[in-house]
């Protein structure tokens, strides 16, 4: 049985175009993602492996030959890696 929370967001997601719920699920991902990195006991060693794996992707025929498309992976990874911003209160 879902709760009324849950009940509201399912309703709440009929009203949202589905482009707008994929941005709001990446966000989710990628603050959950951040999180990670910043908890992780060893984040340069998380970054290393990132890199490798981003250097497949970027040599891969899905962006190689793809300027623009390399160009927003790079600034995702900067935006991932960028230390958490502080609040003034």
């Amino acid at each position: 049985m879902k709760t009324p929370e849950q009940k509201a967001a399912l309703e709440a997601v009929a009203r949202l175009s589905q482009v707008e719920v994929l941005d709001l699920q990446v966000s989710v991902a990628h603050l959950a993602i951040k999180a990670l990195i910043y908890a992780h006991p060893e984040p340069e060693k998380v970054r290393t492996y990132y890199d490798q794996l981003l250097g497949q992707i970027m040599a891969g025929p899905g962006v190689l030959g793809h300027p623009d498309k390399a160009l927003v992976l790079r600034d995702l990874t900067a935006t991932l890696f960028a230390p958490p911003a502080l609040l003034d209160t």
